[in-house]
């Protein structure tokens, strides 16, 4: 039987969370559901030239499926993560099927998938409800640094409020400095803490 156990590697990172306004944590979450895809698909241009191409963000629908395991892929490779790749689809499957446990919000030019931004959700202690987690953020070389990444995490800021998250948060390498600027423009505070993890697998 094939394990989806890893053995983890870290390199130094540092731990960010965001917490949306109280305001939009008190809205039901029946008049969430009815205004759930109101918003998307959310459109912007690839730079400042208006013949530059738009793409657009929206979460991801079950024909998304393996466009979505091939950009998480991507972001394995290219960052040498020992992410099991074989495992990805499983995880994928569960969130598009109920996005309960996670979500995914996908980046799209002419219906070709450029970037993905993979969310995981618990119910914290800490923060006292639900929590997104940002766990990984790609967007293939080609389409960087055209705002594809900021539109992306603002997609997940705005999808987890209308899940009535109280706050989002992620991990990242702390000395990615550019990608850390990203974040601290985005409204994200440094928490000071340690990530650890002890995994489960079968031998």
């Amino acid at each position: 039987m094939s394990t989806c156990s890893r053995a983890l590697a870290y390199d130094p990172i540092h731990t960010a969370v965001v917490s949306p306004p109280q305001s939009l944590r008190d809205e039901s979450l029946k008049d969430l559901d009815r205004n759930r895809s109101a918003a998307y698909p959310i459109v912007r241009r690839l730079g400042a030239d208006p013949l530059m191409p738009q793409f657009t963000i929206c979460p991801a629908r079950p024909a998304d499926r393996e466009a979505v395991v091939a950009r998480l892929v991507n972001q394995a490779d290219e960052f040498g993560s020992l992410t099991p790749r074989h495992c990805l689809g499983q995880v994928v499957d569960l969130w598009l099927e109920n996005e309960g446990p996670g979500f995914v919000m996908v980046a799209k030019v002419n219906e070709d998938i450029v970037g993905v931004a993979a969310v995981a959700t618990i119910t914290s202690v800490h923060y006292a409800g639900r929590v997104a987690w940002l766990e990984e953020l790609y967007v293939l070389r080609d389409w960087r640094q055209q705002g594809v990444g900021t539109a992306l995490v603002n997609a997940v800021l705005q999808r987890a409020q209308e899940f009535g998250m109280v706050a989002v948060g992620l991990d990242v390498d702390a000395r990615n400095e550019r990608v850390n600027s990203l974040y601290d423009r985005l409204g994200f505070s440094r928490v000071p803490r340690s990530t650890w993890v002890k995994e489960f697998g079968s031998k």
